[in-house]
């Protein structure tokens, strides 16, 4: 079962993002200002490294989960991609389903996001929710529009989607997402409220058949990452080996750097600087073990 624990919680910037990211379960990454939902043991934490170097995202998608599933909401998520990370920028949804103002409150949030990619479950209204909002992003914010269709199990297909994903910390989610869903769950006057949260739903789905009495925010999450997972993967892939027993690993501007020894990623408090060796004795010896990774940060 996914955990809230493996993902790494960032006040996002809409156009920017570091080159690099590290996660680690440490004290010091540790958000203790941001409740749990309901469920013991589960934490939040930031990143434990940024790169102080920031580029561009490469390119942006949302889907729309459309009504017609006993649910009253038309959902959405709000998913970006860089370096084989992927960055949740929202998720939410809109009271009704094919009315204008929902169709011109989603195609406001892809302005606001500048979605480049657009896409709908085609399970559901035959096609006509594919061509009820191009009209209306036409004028809006001009994108790419299609349907994808699933014959999976929905609940299988959901946590294959996003387990990989958080499992390797490549899920990123802006804080003030978090903090908007946690306080709409806590806050709820009943348990009905709190089964429309996507963190919720993320915590508890499993890979029984009805397993959630509401998955629309997950499903509509997991249809944005799942556009992006093969081109994550083809990014994280291993390095090439080189001649000399090193390993290439190409970095974000192309080049490749030959590490001809394993080394060591020395976990470093949020703020504080990377040094070839001035750090190594912040933290002891376990705690250095405990993290040990087959790269360096550089």
């Amino acid at each position: 079962m996914p955990k809230t624990s493996d993902l790494i919680v960032l006040p996002l910037n809409p156009e920017l993002a570091p080159v690099r990211l590290q996660w680690a379960s440490i004290r010091e990454c540790l958000l203790k200002d941001l409740p749990r939902i309901r469920l013991a043991g589960d934490r939040w934490y930031t990143a434990c490294y940024r790169s102080p170097e920031w580029v561009k995202y490469d390119e942006c998608v949302m889907s729309i989960d459309s009504c017609g599933r006993g649910t009253d909401e038309t959902i959405y998520a709000i998913v970006k991609k860089l370096h084989g990370n992927l960055y949740i920028m929202d998720c939410g949804g809109f009271k009704g389903g094919y009315e204008g103002k929902t169709l011109a409150a989603l195609a406001g949030k892809a302005k606001q996001h500048g979605v480049n990619h657009v896409i709908v479950e085609a399970n559901f209204g035959d096609g006509m929710f594919t061509k009820l909002p191009e009209p209306v992003l036409a004028k809006i914010h001009p994108c790419r529009i299609e349907e994808v269709k699933h014959s999976k199990q929905k609940e299988l297909r959901i946590i294959d989607t996003l387990e990989p994903l958080m499992n390797s910390h490549r899920l990123i989610v802006d804080q003030s997402l978090v903090e908007r869903e946690v306080a709409a769950a806590l806050n709820g006057d009943s348990d009905d409220t709190l089964v429309y949260s996507l963190f919720y739903q993320m915590t508890r789905i499993t890979k029984e058949r009805g397993a959630l009495k509401h998955d629309d925010r997950l499903d509509a999450l997991a249809m944005a990452c799942a556009y992006w997972v093969d081109a994550v993967n083809s990014e994280r892939r291993p390095p090439r080996k080189e001649a000399g027993g090193g390993t290439a690993d190409e970095d974000s501007g192309g080049s490749h750097r030959i590490r001809q020894q394993s080394r060591r990623l020395h976990v470093v408090r949020p703020g504080q600087s990377i040094d070839s060796g001035t750090n190594r004795s912040s933290f002891d010896q376990p705690l250095r073990r405990m993290y040990h990774l087959p790269y360096n940060v550089l």
